[in-house]
Parts: C-alpha cells; structure tokens; sequence
C-alpha cells in the first residue's frame, strides 16, 4: 500500500515526511490537526481524555486508500482519502455518530481546498472555492432553507462575500430569462451588498453578534409561469422569514423572495430584520397585476408570520389515533388557543376570516372526535362574530354557525342515553332545516342539505328525503352535493326500473350489467376500508357457491379512492365475482351517478335486469332469494329500509 501524504487545510503541504507519517503519526494527532474548513459544522470530536482510546488506520478505497479514525465505541470520526491513488490525501470526510455529514475536497489535485460539501443529516451544502482564498464563491447545489440560513449567518457574521454567494448574481438573472424591469430591479436589489448589508444590520439586536439561527419558515413554494416574468417557468418562495435566537428569545428576519436556479436557491433580496415592526414586502418576481401598477408591495406583519410558523409546528405534535384523551384535549386546546391570538393579531376582514375558518374547522372537528370542552369555544367565537355589526352580516358568520351545530350535534350524540338518540336526530335535522332556510345562498347550505336529506333516508323518511335531494338539486345543482344528490333521487326510484351500470373492472376490461341478463344479480357498492364489507363477505361467498348454478351472480363496485390496497384486498379475501372499479372512488361518477351515501349499499335486480330492491341487506338476500329465483319478489318490509350497520359517505 502507498503512504499517504496529508495535505494541511491552509492548502501547505505538510511537513511531516510521508514515512515518519505513517509510524508516528496518532489518532489524537489527526484529531487535533484537521478540523472543517467552514464554521458551524456539528462534527463528533471525543473529549480530549478520550484521544488515547481513538485509534487510526489504513484501508483500501477505490483506487486509493484512506486514514480512518475510530472513536472509543468503534465509531467513525474521520476519514482522509485519497481517491485517485496519487498518495495524496484529496478529501478531508468528518462524521458524527457514525455517519459522514461534512467533507473539504481537493477536487484538482493542487493541494489546496477547493469544495466544501455537507452531507446526509449535515445537509445538502455544496459549496465551491473558485480563486483558492478558502472562502466559498458559489454553490454547486443549496436548498432554500439553507441559502436562507447562509445568509442570515453571513450577516449576523458580517461576511458579505457570504452573503453575496447567496445572492441572485447578473448570470443568475441571465439563466432565468428574466424580462424587463423584473431584471432590473432583480440588479438593484442586491446590488453594493456591503453598503446595503451594513444597514440593515445597523443597530439590530436581532443580527447581532450573539444572534444564532433557528430554522426557514415559509408557505409552500409557488411557481410563476413563463411568459410576462421570465422565458421560463419559475419556483419561489415569497416572503419567507428567518427565525434566530437572541438572548434565549426568538427574533425574526425577512427573508423575503427565494428562487431556484438550477440546484441552487437564491435570495432576490437582502434579509431585514423584523425588530417588531411592520416590513414592506419587497417582491421582486410575484407582483400583482393591476391596471394602474404602483407600489404594490404590502406590509409583512412579523406577529403573523411568527404565530403561522408556531401553527405549522405544532400541527407536528399533533397525537395519534391512540394517544390518550387528554393529550389529544391539550394538543387541541394548544392550537385553538394559537389560532385565536393569529385572529387577534390579523389586520385585515380577509385574514380575520381566513384564521376563523381554520379555528371553526378544527374545532368542529375535535369536538365531534370527543373534545367536548371545545364547543363552549366554538359557540364564544359565534357569539363574538354575532355582536359584530359587520362580520355578523358576513359569509363568516354562517360558516361558524354551521360548525357549531355540527360541533353542538356531536356533543348531544354522545351524551344521550341510546334510547334518547332518535330526539337528537330530531333536533339536528331542525338545526339543518333552519339553517337552510336562514342562510340559502351560502356554500355551506349545500352540505346542510345534504346532511338534512342523509339522515332523513337514514331514519327511512323516505318522501322528505326525497324532497331534501330535489331541494338541494334545484338551488345547488353544480356542487358536488348537489350532483350527488341527482343521484340519490335517481337511486331512491331505482325499484322497477331497468338499471344502467358500466365501467371497466380491475384490469381494466370493459363491464356491463347487460351482459348479466338472465341471471339474478346482485350489485354490491363497497370500499376496503368498510367494516361490515369485509364482515359481509364470508356469506355472500357462500350465497354465490349455492346458488351461482341456479341463475345467481353478484356484480362488485369498488368505490375506493386511488391508492387504496385494493388488490391486496381482494387476494386476501378472495370473492368470487368480478368487480367494476371507479377510478376516483365515491366521489367519482359511478358514486356520483347513484348518490350513495353509504357502504356498502347492495341492488337486487331481477333476470331481466331491472331493479327489484335498491337496498337489501344479506339477511334479506339468504330469507329471499330461493324466492327470486323462482321469478317471485322479497317481501315489501325487506326493501325499503338501508341496513343499521352502513357505512356514511
């Protein structure tokens, strides 16, 4: 094996000779002599009692070999290789807890250091020095979250070539095809970067010396087609913010614009610190367009973004299906209790009623899961909009309103003692016909009807339903409730009539309920993730063995959404039949088509094909079916009422 030759980081080579290298030379020597070359990086360096337990050596890599340091457990902490066999160490690698996060590389063989790159947890930092002065010039690949901390950093450091190599550069600006004046004043704004940085830190304690990075926080990046902006499609994030901790406090920067330029973001403007005050938001490539363009930058309000950003991570924590009762009350009292300070701190009626919307939502939502104490919330926020001259005359305050009488329904439901749950039912059917009737036009007033004539089908009001699905047809006609509805109307006159069904089944094969002519057949509308399906299925298997030789066949109609196991499903529980598939499951327009509200919801129809029972359950179908296949009916009682285990759409 060649000796190898360690280059210093300063890019001297070393003076220790290659043979006294490779007898003397320590484990605690090289621990000590070759740390990264850019500040910040989380390497694992034992305590310096412990150097005597690391040790070192020599091992083949591809057409080279490298110097490995071991720590005390066996652990990897540092790797020199050479890699192209030269005996000169050419990349400097450094790790922690076992696995590599940084390495200094000598990409040309002139042993000076030339690429910085950060690795697996380190990041994906890829940085080049192009003019040999050990700082980094530009990047070979960098995500938004870290160009956004570089930045931040560099000017907490006062390292405005650090900055600079963040920023958009005229080549930059050229590769994004940038028109116009989104071209100049993409220049402007990063232009004499040491005067401009050197302001905005000013007297800002939140870029101080002291200041340390947190993380990125933004909304989901967007991209701005082709055409008025640029020759091509752009990526960005707007109004992005910086998070930094001073002083055991967290303080705000104003990241603002970022744009991905091939692997690499950049920022298109300087970072500003917040300092509790409003920013003008300096959008360089997303601008509105008006008739009269101005100054159409608006105010970035730190207090907002600082409290979504607090959302977003505590939207992280949220428990799982399992966790117990009061840790799910905490997690949703916790986040309750954010979105009213985000209300509170909203300036404008739209974000009042942008953050109102994500409180009544998720409270509706926990309070019907179990959350009780979250209605008395609820029904506060409504009382607070009501007293409201204005919001009380607004959109806003029917969409409370809504919640809280699904919030208020769930509450009762699971308070009442079984034999008082039909007066329940009776009270929320008076709450969706009221609020019908109060609010006709909103959007929500297509779900309450829908809501209204579902349970009304349910508890076999069969008319009123009737009525609540024409109802809901005739003034929503193009929401999807309202198309669902069409087809409730047309599922609830199935009886008598002959049944129109097509599709493709599971490999993608052309099906028909015409071609099941002269054969009784039941049609059966079911999901995987429905527990009385698959509780179903053992005896609809047996039904279909005894009497498939006598005219019988059933039809499957799977209404899962794309995604679902449905062919390990189906493996699994091996039915006999075929099945149609409708690719956007029961929303889709085979779902659409018949309005089912529930699986599984299971037709009869007769040799000729029309519909004899548009519900029938298995009990039904094992009483009745000898008789069916004689050419007589099911008794009346057995085809009007959808079985008590359905499931609800």
């Amino acid at each position: 094996m060649r000796i190898l030759t360690l280059i210093c980081l300063t890019g001297i080579v070393a003076s220790t000779s290659a043979n006294a290298m490779s007898q003397d030379i320590t484990a605690e020597d090289l621990l000590k002599r070759y740390k990264p070359r850019t500040r910040g990086v989380d390497v694992e360096t034992p305590k310096a009692a412990d150097f005597d337990k690391c040790t070192r050596e020599v091992v083949s890599e591809g057409k080279g070999s490298s110097w490995v340091v071991y720590g005390p457990a066996g652990q990897v902490l540092r790797r020199f290789a050479d890699t192209d066999g030269d005996a000169k160490v050419d990349e400097f690698r450094f790790y922690n807890l076992g696995v590599e996060v940084y390495r200094d590389i000598d990409s040309d063989g002139d042993e000076v250091i030339d690429q910085f790159r950060w690795l697996n947890r380190g990041g994906t930092r890829w940085g080049i020095d192009k003019d040999a002065n050990g700082k980094i010039d530009e990047w070979k690949r960098l995500s938004a979250q870290e160009a956004a901390e570089v930045a931040v950093t560099s000017m907490i450091n006062g390292d405005s070539q650090m900055l600079q190599s963040v920023l958009v550069s005229s080549a930059d600006i050229r590769a994004l095809g940038l028109k116009g004046t989104f071209a100049t004043q993409a220049k402007e704004s990063v232009s004499d970067v040491a005067t401009k940085m050197k302001a905005a830190v000013g007297n800002s304690k939140t870029l101080g010396r002291s200041s340390k990075w947190m993380r990125f926080d933004a909304q989901s990046p967007a991209l701005i087609p082709s055409g008025k902006v640029a020759d091509r499609d752009l990526v960005v994030y707007e109004d992005a913010m910086g998070m930094v901790e001073v002083g055991g406090e967290t303080a705000l920067v104003y990241v603002g614009e970022l744009v991905q330029v091939g692997s690499v973001w950049k920022l298109m403007t300087i970072p500003q610190a917040a300092d509790d005050k409003q920013i003008p938001s300096i959008s360089v490539l997303m601008r509105p367009e008006l008739r009269n363009p101005g100054n159409v930058g608006g105010p970035v309000n730190p207090a907002l973004i600082a409290l979504e950003g607090e959302l977003r991570e505590h939207d992280k924590t949220a428990p799982g299906a399992n966790a117990s009762p009061r840790k799910i009350a905490a997690y949703n009292k916790k986040r309750a209790e954010i979105l009213v300070k985000l209300i509170t701190a909203a300036k404008s009626a739209d974000k009042k009623d942008e953050y109102t919307r994500q409180f009544a939502d998720g409270i509706a939502v926990a309070v019907q899961g179990g959350w009780r104490d979250g209605l008395k919330l609820l029904e506060d926020v409504e009382k607070k909009i009501g007293a409201d001259s204005k919001r009380s005359k607004s959109d806003i305050y029917s969409y409370v309103v809504y919640r809280r009488i699904l919030a208020e329904n769930g509450v009762r439901l699971q308070a009442a003692p079984v034999a008082e749950r039909q007066d329940v039912q009776e009270w929320f059917l008076d709450q969706l016909e009221m609020f019908a009737k109060k609010y006709p036009k909103v959007p929500d007033t297509a779900e309450a009807l829908f809501e209204l004539a579902k349970n009304q089908e349910f508890l076999g009001k069969i008319e009123e339903a009737d009525q609540s699905y024409r109802r809901l047809e005739r003034t929503h006609g193009k929401s999807t409730a309202g198309k669902v509805a069409a087809g409730a109307r047309k599922r609830l006159g199935l009886e008598g009539k002959k049944l129109t069904l097509s599709g493709t089944d599971l490999k993608n094969r052309k099906i028909d309920i015409s071609q099941y002519k002269g054969r009784v057949t039941l049609v059966v509308f079911w999901t995987t993730w429905c527990r009385p399906c698959t509780a179903e299925l053992p005896r609809l298997k047996q039904l279909h063995q005894k009497y498939q030789r006598n005219g019988f066949e059933i039809l499957g109609v799977n209404l899962d959404s794309p995604g679902a196991p449905v062919d390990a499903y189906l493996r699994q529980h091996k039915p006999t039949w075929n099945h149609i598939k409708d690719p956007e499951g029961m929303q889709g327009p085979i779902g659409r088509q018949f309005g089912i509200i529930s699986v599984p919801t299971m037709f009869l129809v007769d040799k000729a094909g029309k519909v004899i029972a548009r519900t029938v359950s298995v009990d039904d179908l094992a009483e009745g079916l000898p008789n069916v296949l004689r050419g007589k009916g099911l008794k009346p009682t057995e085809k009007k009422t959808p079985p008590r285990n359905a499931r609800k759409r």
